[in-house]
């Protein structure tokens, strides 16, 4: 059973994509949005 690949639904590396929703939104949601700051003016 171990020397069998693991299943699909379980993260093998970086072969398989990744679940949605995909890294980048989870990023963007994380991070906050990009709002210019009045300090640097």
């Amino acid at each position: 059973v171990f020397s069998r690949p693991p299943p699909p639904h379980l993260p093998s590396g970086c072969l398989l994509p990744p679940p949605a929703p995909g890294p980048e939104e989870r990023r963007e949601q994380s991070l906050p949005p990009p709002l210019p700051r009045p300090s640097q003016k």
